[in-house]
């Protein structure tokens, strides 16, 4: 039987995405100071725009029986939740107290109790189901990740800090997607299963 690889997430409009990818274009630029070789360029692996989401929870290999009970779930999760609006925070470098070479740079978001809620009703509507490890839920957007341990080779002591910067963007939330994950050797494709859509 194939198994889907899947996870829930916000998906994010088309205003947003070109709106953070300038911030992605601008860390490129700052790091071709810092990685002036085609090798060192390498090590890092930029989120495409289109990737560009934020993970609720992460599913993991899924019959396509079982996404057919999992849609009817989200559906109803989406009737007992209303919209709301979430704020980005800050771009990191991550994960939060690395140690070292971070392994990634990330955009951050203002504490948001509603978000929490969401994430909290997802696991118990689904929690027959999957198995979810208590875990600290960091809500993120992945800009880029680097070949940490290769990286360490070519990196002076201290990751140039100048990196990280205040970044103030609001958006509503309106709707949840279920995404297949198909990985590639140039980078992952994430696929629309289904959206559900949150009570106005």
């Amino acid at each position: 039987k194939r198994q889907m690889r899947t996870f829930i997430a916000i998906d994010l409009t088309k205003d947003i995405k070109e709106n953070i990818f300038e911030v992605v274009k601008e860390l490129q630029r700052k790091l071709l100071t810092y990685l002036t070789s085609e090798e060192e360029r390498s090590l890092t692996k930029w989120i495409s725009k289109e990737n560009l989401h934020l993970t609720l929870l992460f599913l993991g290999e899924v019959s396509k029986e079982k996404v057919e009970i999992l849609k009817k779930l989200l559906s109803q999760a989406g009737k007992e939740f209303s919209s709301f609006e979430l704020q980005t925070d800050k771009v990191i470098l991550a994960p939060p107290n690395y140690k070292g070479v971070p392994r990634m740079i990330w955009i951050t978001f203002k504490e948001s109790s509603q978000l929490k809620s969401l994430r909290k009703i997802l696991e118990v509507k689904l929690k027959d189901y999957f198995f979810f490890p208590k875990e600290e839920f960091i809500p993120h957007l992945t800009l880029v990740r680097f070949r940490t341990f290769y990286l360490k080779r070519f990196w002076p002591e201290n990751f140039p800090q100048d990196l990280e910067k205040k970044f103030n963007l609001k958006f509503k939330v309106e709707e949840i997607t279920l995404f297949e994950s198909k990985l590639y050797p140039k980078g992952p494709e994430y696929i629309p299963l289904a959206k559900f859509k949150l009570n106005p």
